[in-house]
C-alpha cells in the first residue's frame, strides 16, 4: 500500500487540477488535425495512416481512438490526454526512484520524497497547460511517455550490467535477463518516434546518463572508451541534418517558416533562457501567441547575450555537484534542440515545447528543494535546539509549490474554454501580432455574430494588409451575408497573394454556383480539391453541381469521394442515390436511400425517392411499403396515393385498391396533371367490376 499511495496521490492532484477541462472547445490546429481530417472517423480508417510516419501514426490512432468512443464530442479527448500527462507524471516518479537507488542513496523514504516533488512539480507546473489543454498538443505528451520509459529501462539495463560486472559475471549478448531492459528500452523509443520527432534526442541523453552515473572517467576519457558508438550516432545526426537542409526531405521541418534558419538559430539563444526558462521559474503571462522578437544581426555584439546567457547555465550545470541536478539541468537544454536550434519552425516559441525538457527541470529543482529543505533544517536544529521536530519545514515549500502552482493551473484551464477567450488572452498578450484577431474572428464567425467578426478580420487587415487569412474570412462573412460583390473582391485578393489558399478558392466557386455559372463554380471546387486534397465542402459541392451539369458519373465519382471522408453525412447518401437513380443503377440507389434513412431524418423526398428505386426495379411489393409508410405520415398526398393506384392498376391487377387509390388522389387534388386520365381509368375499372 505503501508503494500505491504516491501514484494515487499524483493521480489526484492531475485529476483536481484538470478537472475544469473536459467541457473546453476544440482549439486552432485541433480543427484541421481532427475535425477536418478524415482519417479518425471510424476503426476502419486505420491503415490510411498506421504505417505513415509522416503523420504521427500513434497519435491519430489514439484520435481515431476518441472518434471511436464520443465522436467529436470534446470530452473524451480531453480525457486521454490528462491520462497521458498522469502517467508521464508517474513515470518522473519512477525515473528519480531509479537515478536516487543508482547514485547510492539507500534511504527509500528521502527517494520516495525527492520523486514525489519531482512529479508533483511537473504534474501542476501552469507551463504544461498547453500541452495538457490542447488537445493537438497529445504529442508531446505521448513522446515524452515513451522518453521516460526508454530511459528508465536503459537505465535498469546498465545498472544490471555493471552489477554483473562487480560480481565476476562476464555480460554477452545470450544473457537474456540483461537485454530485455534494453530491448525494452528500443521499444519505447521506436514507438515515439512514432507520436513526435524530439525522441531523436534521446542517444545524446542516453551519453549523458551513463557517463554521470555510471562512468568514472572524465567525459575527454569516455568519449575515447566509448568511440566507436559516439562516432555511429554522430554520423546518423549528421545525415538527419543533410538531409533535412539540404535535400529538403522535410524529415524534421514540421511546417514552413519566412525566416532563415541563422536568424532562427539566433533569436532562439534568447528564446531558450528568457522565454522558456524563464517561465519555468516564473510561470506567468502564460499565452498561445508569445511576442517575442526575431534577432537576425549576427554581426552586433549585442545579439550573443543569450550565448552568454546559455554558456553560463551550461557551466553551472556541468560544475554542480549534484549529479541528478546536473542531469536534470542538461536534460532541459538537450531534449530543447529540435525546435530550437537550425530547424526553423512557423512559431518562434510554443508553450507546448517545453513539456519534456520541462521534466529534466523537475528533476533538478526537486533534488536543490529538497537539498535546501534538509539544510534549513539542520540550520535550525543547530540554532534552535529545543524539543521541536522540525522536520515540517522540509514539507512548507513543497505545499505552498502546490497550492500556487496548482492554482495557476486551474486559472490557465479557464482560458482555454473556448476559442474566444483563448485567442482574446493572446489579443491582449501580443497586441501587434495579426493571428490572435483573425482567430477570435473565426470564432465569432463560428457563433453567428457576423458584425463582430469583421471587426477583428478587419483589425487583423490594419496590421497587415495583405494577411491572406484574414482576407479570406472577410469574403466568406460577406458571402454569408449575400454581399457577393464584395465576398467576391476580399475572395480574389486572397487568391493572388495565395494562389494555392483552398478555402477562398471554394468560396469563390460558392458565389459562381449561387449565380448559376455551372461550368465555372466547377472548376473553381476542383482547384481548391487539388490545394487540399481533403477538401470534403468542395467534393460535396463538386458532386452537386456536376449532377446539376448532367454528368452524373462523376457526380457518382464525387459523392464516393466524400462519403469515404464523411461517412456519416446523410446528405451525401441522397445526392448519390439520386445519381445513381439518373443512371437506371436503381439497386444501388435502394442502397443509398436506405443509409439516408439509417443516417438522417425520415424525410418525405427520401422515401419518395426509395419507392421509386424500388418501382424501377419492378420491387413493387417493396414499393408499396414505403408509399404506405409515407401515408401514415403524411395521409393527404395526391402524389403518392396516385402512385400507388398506378402499381396496383398495371402491376398487381387489384382493382379495388387501385380504383381506392385513385379516388383519394382526385379527392385531394381534382385538379392535378392527368387528373382526365385517371378519371377514365376509375369508369374503366368500375364497369369491369
Amino acid at each position: 500500500m505503501m508503494q500505491k499511495k504516491p501514484y494515487l496521490l499524483l493521480a489526484g492532484l492531475v485529476g483536481v487540477v484538470y478537472a475544469n477541462v473536459y467541457l473546453n472547445s476544440f482549439h486552432f490546429d485541433d480543427i484541421t488535425t481532427i475535425l477536418q481530417k478524415p482519417w479518425i472517423r471510424g476503426l476502419d480508417k486505420i491503415p490510411m495512416f498506421l504505417f505513415s510516419f509522416a503523420h504521427r501514426p500513434l497519435v491519430i490512432l489514439s484520435l481515431n481512438l476518441n472518434y471511436f468512443l464520443s465522436e467529436f464530442q470534446v470530452w473524451s479527448y480531453h480525457l486521454f490526454n490528462i491520462a497521458f500527462h498522469m502517467i508521464a507524471v508517474w513515470l518522473i516518479y519512477r525515473l528519480v526512484l531509479e537515478l536516487t537507488f543508482i547514485s547510492g542513496n539507500s534511504d527509500p523514504l528521502i527517494n520516495r520524497r525527492n520523486g514525489f516533488l519531482a512529479a508533483t512539480l511537473f504534474a501542476l507546473h501552469p507551463l504544461n497547460t498547453q500541452a495538457v489543454t490542447y488537445i493537438s498538443s497529445r504529442s508531446s505528451i505521448m513522446a515524452t511517455c515513451f522518453y521516460l520509459g526508454a530511459t528508465i529501462f536503459f537505465l535498469k539495463g546498465v545498472n544490471a550490467k555493471n552489477n554483473a560486472s562487480q560480481k565476476g559475471v562476464i555480460p554477452n549478448y545470450q544473457n537474456t535477463n540483461m537485454n530485455i531492459p534494453f530491448f525494452l528500452s528500443l521499444v519505447f523509443l521506436f514507438l515515439g518516434t512514432l507520436c513526435k520527432e524530439i525522441v531523436f534526442t534521446f542517444p545524446a541523453l542516453a551519453f549523458l546518463a551513463h557517463l554521470l552515473f555510471f562512468s568514472q572517467s572524465s567525459v575527454l576519457d569516455w568519449i575515447r572508451q566509448n568511440l566507436r558508438l559516439v562516432c555511429i550516432v554522430a554520423t546518423g545526426i549528421v545525415l538527419i541534418f543533410i538531409e533535412t537542409i539540404y535535400f529538403k526531405w522535410n524529415f524534421l521541418i514540421l511546417s514552413s517558416a519566412t525566416f532563415s534558419w541563422q536568424t532562427y538559430l539566433l533569436t532562439q539563444t534568447f528564446v531558450i533562457p528568457f522565454e522558456y526558462f524563464w517561465k519555468f521559474f516564473f510561470p506567468f503571462n502564460l499565452s498561445i501567441e508569445n511576442d517575442f522578437p526575431l534577432i537576425s544581426d549576427w554581426t552586433r555584439a549585442s545579439s550573443f547575450f543569450g550565448v552568454g546567457i546559455l554558456s553560463l547555465y551550461l557551466w553551472v550545470s556541468f560544475t554542480t555537484s549534484s549529479k541528478i541536478v546536473r542531469f536534470g539541468m542538461i536534460w532541459g537544454i538537450i531534449t530543447l534542440l529540435p525546435t530550437s536550434s537550425i530547424v526553423p519552425l512557423l512559431d518562434i516559441t510554443a508553450e507546448h515545447r517545453t513539456y519534456l525538457p520541462l521534466a529534466g527541470f523537475s528533476l533538478a529543482m526537486a533534488a536543490i528543494i529538497s537539498s535546501s529543505c534538509k539544510l534549513a533544517v539542520d540550520w535550525f536544529r543547530e540554532n534552535f535546539p529545543k524539543k521541536i521536530n522540525y522536520s515540517f519545514l522540509g514539507l512548507v515549500f513543497p505545499i505552498v509549490v502546490i497550492i500556487c502552482f496548482g492554482t495557476l493551473t486551474t486559472k490557465r484551464n479557464r482560458v482555454w474554454k473556448d476559442e474566444i477567450s483563448l485567442w482574446s488572452d493572446a489579443k491582449l498578450k501580443a497586441p501587434n501580432f495579426v493571428r490572435p484577431y483573425n482567430n477570435v474572428g473565426e470564432a465569432y464567425d463560428k457563433l453567428g455574430n457576423y458584425d463582430s467578426a469583421i471587426k477583428e478580420f478587419e483589425a487583423a487587415l490594419n496590421l497587415n494588409p495583405n494577411y491572406v487569412f484574414a482576407l479570406g474570412n472577410l469574403g466568406n462573412i460577406y458571402g454569408k451575408l449575400k454581399n457577393y460583390p464584395e465576398s467576391a473582391k476580399y475572395l480574389r485578393k486572397a487568391i493572388a497573394i495565395k494562389p494555392d489558399y483552398a478555402p477562398a478558392i471554394y468560396n469563390l466557386g460558392k458565389i459562381l454556383h449561387i449565380e448559376g455559372k455551372l461550368r465555372q463554380a466547377r472548376d473553381y471546387y476542383r482547384e481548391a480539391i487539388e490545394a487540399e486534397s481533403y477538401f470534403a465542402e468542395a467534393i460535396f459541392n463538386l458532386a452537386h453541381v456536376e449532377m446539376e451539369l448532367g454528368r452524373y458519373e462523376y457526380s457518382v465519382e464525387y459523392y464516393k469521394r466524400f462519403i469515404a471522408l464523411q461517412p456519416k453525412f446523410y446528405k451525401a447518401y441522397l445526392g448519390l442515390g439520386r445519381a445513381l437513380m439518373s443512371l437506371n443503377k436503381n439497386s444501388q440507389a435502394v442502397e443509398a436511400f436506405k443509409k439516408v434513412l439509417e443516417l438522417g431524418p425520415s424525410s418525405l423526398s427520401v422515401k419518395v425517392n426509395l419507392a421509386m428505386a424500388y418501382s424501377n426495379l419492378e420491387d413493387f411489393d417493396n414499393a408499396i411499403l414505403v408509399f404506405d409508410s409515407i401515408l401514415k405520415q403524411f395521409p393527404k398526398i395526391a402524389g403518392i396515393h396516385k402512385n400507388l393506384g398506378l402499381i396496383y392498376y398495371q402491376h398487381k391487377k387489384n382493382s379495388p385498391k387501385a380504383i381506392f387509390h385513385f379516388k383519394e388522389s382526385l379527392k385531394i387534388d381534382k385538379d392535378q396533371p392527368h387528373a382526365a386520365q385517371i378519371r377514365s381509368i376509375i369508369s374503366k375499372l368500375e364497369v369491369e367490376q
